[in-house]
């Protein structure tokens, strides 16, 4: 039999061995339900972060397709859907212009493009090609008139006719606007005064020894009978009477002789120079405004092109061929004249770059081009050059969803 206070040890170990696994259950329980708290929150915190990240890259990515669809407004009877068509159909009129001008003002400007032009890598490159190209042409059989027709000048000789004429009537024009107020001296070279005074005895030789040649032949004792027969058929029963008694033959040989040495005498010509001179001084005074009043144009015009169409044969030099033009010129001029050429074509376009973008129009160009595109070429265009930047926006506002959610349920733990 055990001893009554071993007993009340053993009972009191019994009771404390109950309490310590009551409380041992009980901060097991405590632990257990603070873990699933823990996790409900997590898992709330991980829900709304989802939700976030879904609604911002749904988001984001339907705001993207929004720009260009749908391509046509939408109706629900007559009342049109808000936001269609999309963004940039609706907006392409405007699209088009801004488009055209920044390619005019900030892409295809004249500096930028003379800038280009006149650098020395730029035009010692485009010499070269010339050089080559020039060399090339040595072996060619294309005449300069096929080479025209092939570039759309049909028929070049009459077109280059009428480009000449259409240039000279131009210059004579503004020749008569100009001058028609002054006199000839006064627009006339004094060189080419003096060389036209230095001339004037040839002009009088040539006029007598053709004269002297003319009435030494049998056309001109002809003319001379003619003139003779006319003179006395003037004079009526008078001449009849001399002509009967003279003989008209006899008369035509004895005036033949006495105009040749009328014509070969030295007093004949110093007449005839003196005239010419009197005659050259009155016109060196002479307004040009009288003379133009006195010509037509047209046969001012008419005279000027067949004088040119008789010097410049047209038709000769356009038969040429390309190989036997290029043949003339020595290898040592082309390397010479080619880069020249070059130079000088580069600065005459790079001085008239601005008159010549603006002639081009280059803004309507642009803008016509862009509103020939269909909706879906600009969206693929679009899409094609931004797809990566395009997803990037796209895993931005996922991004930036998941975040606010993450703030969202960290903010609703806060306020339990």
């Amino acid at each position: 039999m055990l001893n009554p206070s071993i007993k009340i040890i053993m009972c009191e170990w019994a009771i404390v061995d109950s309490a310590f696994y009551v409380k041992q259950n009980k901060i097991v329980f405590d632990v257990r339900g603070k873990v699933e708290e823990i996790v409900k929150e997590v898992i709330m915190i991980l829900f709304m972060i989802g939700i976030g990240a879904v609604i911002g890259g749904v988001t984001n990515s339907l705001a993207i397709k929004m720009l260009f669809r749908p391509y046509v407004p939408m109706y629900i009877g007559r009342w049109r859907v808000p936001f269609t068509p999309g963004l940039i159909p609706k907006r392409r009129g405007e699209l088009a212009d801004q488009l055209g001008s920044m390619v005019v003002e900030h892409l295809l400007t004249p500096e930028s493009i003379q800038k280009r032009i006149l650098d020395d890598t730029f035009s010692n490159e485009l010499t070269q090609w010339a050089k080559d190209e020039v060399k090339q042409l040595k072996s060619s059989t294309v005449s300069l008139e096929e080479l025209l027709e092939k570039v759309g000048v049909n028929q070049p000789e009459d077109r280059i006719h009428e480009l000449t004429e259409r240039w000279m009537m131009t210059k004579y024009q503004d020749f008569k606007l100009a001058y028609q107020n002054t006199s000839i001296l006064q627009t006339l070279p004094p060189e080419l005064e003096v060389k036209i005074e230095e001339k004037l005895p040839f002009i009088v030789d040539l006029i007598t020894d053709k004269g002297i040649q003319y009435f030494s032949s049998e056309e001109g004792k002809a003319k001379i009978k003619v003139m003779i027969d006319d003179f006395l058929a003037e004079r009526g029963m008078l001449g009849g009477m001399l002509q009967m008694f003279l003989g008209n033959t006899s008369v035509v040989d004895r005036v033949q002789p006495e105009l040749i040495k009328f014509l070969r005498h030295t007093g004949t010509r110093q007449l005839i120079l003196r005239l010419i001179t009197n005659e050259w001084e009155k016109v060196k005074h002479t307004e040009w405004k009288i003379l133009f009043e006195n010509v037509e144009d047209d046969k001012v015009m008419n005279t000027i092109s067949q004088t040119m169409r008789k010097i410049v044969d047209v038709k000769g030099l356009l038969a040429i061929s390309l190989g036997e033009l290029i043949a003339k010129i020595n290898e040592k001029h082309i390397d010479t004249l080619v880069p020249i050429v070059v130079t000088k074509g580069v600065e005459k376009v790079s001085h008239r770059l601005p008159r010549l973008l603006e002639k081009l129009k280059v803004q309507e160009l642009v803008k016509d081009q862009v509103d020939s595109f269909s909706t879906q070429r600009l969206e693929k265009m679009v899409l094609d050059i931004s797809k990566s930047e395009l997803k990037m926006i796209t895993f931005l506002g996922a991004l930036l969803g998941g975040t606010i959610g993450f703030v969202q349920g960290v903010i609703v733990l806060l306020l339990k």
